[in-house]
């Protein structure tokens, strides 16, 4: 019952996750049903049965679960606590539809809800989360997008050269957004330990996040031959006004005038924030890894906001502008890059280690795939551990607005002491055995950066 008083904490005080949708003349329009509504909550008993045949069902009841979020009517979360026996602490499992939910907001929900337990646990009063106003948070963003700052933006991207930059599939023409049924994946797993606050160089202060998007950088452009514009995910929650003509190249010089967009508490929003983003990456030529780590952190830290008012104009300012340049000069990247951080931020030192040799692309049965998650703080002495599955397949309307997807994606998914590395990939544009080979190639650059600069 202490749980369920978390979750019901947590699920009165985001909106979000009382979100729904439904059809009207102007279009989709999102909703959200009262707070008072029953939290949906079970308890299902896996103690009698043996451990291989606990993580089957759990899999199988998380699939089955996910099948039921309802875009029109809600839930589009659901939390399910599975007793697994005295010798095992029980796991949580939160299933959160993606429209209302990016991977910061996951985070977000584990925090949350372990705060409120640890209230009920001790018999504490449990404080008002300070949350921002989803809707006003939204609100703002479509402000920020349509405002005279970003249409002085507008002609930057839409000056950028962007037939110079280098595609790895030459004489083929790319897609807007690449369906579901010719969407390839390849995955590896490799033993690597990074951390979103580690610092990796002791002169330069070179963080994990410059080490992944130079690794990753150097692969592509290499295998590509040239520059590319590469998309990456912005959390949107940081973004902020920047006083200018929009085009500055040293952001120091105008951070007197720059202010946050969305209001106080942001962080402890659940939504999806996360905006669409581009930075362009010089080839490496002869530079040393420290110095192309310095470069690419110097290119992205150059474009207003990293990079995110490509994704605002693109899809919530301007679409009608760029949709033009889109059609007649392809004013988009072949590229994407996502890092998803699935542990608590750490001092820690980066190690180094050998890769595992575990793919993702065969899990055996017995294999749970639940497992892949990190571990969490214990709250009590049979603690839970929250483990998360989320919907990531694009739904027509929505369009995956803040993020669509080029040809070819790299999601890095950082865990505790492993890094996944997960290639996404039309099928029409990229045979199997050229992605497989290019994400072994992400792989060693991981190494090799992370042995050079730590």
């Amino acid at each position: 019952m202490l749980l369920q008083s978390a979750i019901r904490e947590v699920w009165s005080s985001q909106p979000a996750l009382r979100a729904y949708f439904h059809p009207s003349a102007d279009g989709w329009q999102q909703c959200f049903s009262e707070p008072s509504h029953s939290v949906p909550y079970r308890e299902i008993d896996l103690s009698t049965l043996e451990r291989k045949v606990q993580q089957r069902v759990m899999v199988e009841m998380a699939a089955e679960l996910d099948a039921t979020l309802d875009l029109m009517h809600g839930p589009l979360a659901r939390f399910v606590l599975f007793n697994l026996g005295e010798d095992r602490p029980p796991r949580l499992l939160a299933i959160i539809h993606h429209i209302v939910s990016d991977a910061a907001s996951i985070g977000v929900i584990e925090r949350q809800i372990e705060r409120a337990y640890r209230h009920h646990l001790t018999g504490q009063q449990s404080l008002a989360l300070k949350v921002a106003p989803y809707r006003e948070c939204i609100q703002q963003i479509n402000t920020y997008a349509s405002s005279a700052e970003m249409a002085k933006e507008l002609d930057f991207w839409i000056r950028q050269p962007w037939e110079r930059f280098a595609a790895l599939v030459s004489g083929r023409s790319r897609v807007d957004s690449v369906p579901i049924y010719h969407l390839g994946e390849v995955s590896r797993r490799i033993a690597l330990q990074l951390s979103s606050s580690s610092i990796l160089s002791r002169d330069d202060a070179i963080a994990s996040r410059d080490v992944i998007m130079a690794a990753v950088s150097d692969v592509f452009t290499s295998t590509a031959g040239g520059d590319i514009a590469l998309q990456t995910a912005h959390n949107g929650r940081t973004l902020r006004w920047i006083s200018g003509d929009g085009t500055t190249p040293e952001l120091e010089k105008t951070a007197a005038r720059q202010r946050p967009i969305l209001p106080a508490g942001v962080m402890q929003t659940v939504g999806f924030f996360s905006v669409a983003a581009v930075n362009f990456m010089p080839s490496r030529g002869s530079a040393s890894i420290r110095e192309y780590a310095l470069n690419v952190r110097k290119c992205v830290s150059s474009i207003p906001n990293e990079g995110a008012g490509y994704g605002l104009l693109r899809w919530l300012g301007y679409p009608q502008v760029i949709q033009q340049r889109v059609e007649i000069s392809g004013l988009e990247p072949w590229f994407s890059l996502n890092h998803i951080v699935q542990q608590s931020a750490s001092s820690a030192p980066v190690g180094v280690g050998e890769a595992d040799g575990h793919s993702l692309d065969h899990i055996s049965p017995d294999t749970n795939p639940l497992e892949r998650s990190p571990r969490f703080t214990e709250v009590s002495p049979r603690s839970f551990r929250r483990e998360f599955l989320r919907r990531a397949e694009s739904l027509p309307f929505h369009r995956d607005a803040f993020n669509p997807h080029p040809p070819l994606r790299l999601t890095i998914v950082e865990a505790e002491a492993t890094v996944d590395l997960i290639a996404r990939y039309d099928t029409k544009l990229f045979d199997r055995e050229d992605i497989k080979q290019l994400v072994d190639r992400c792989a060693d650059a991981l190494f090799q950066y992370c042995s050079e600069l730590s």
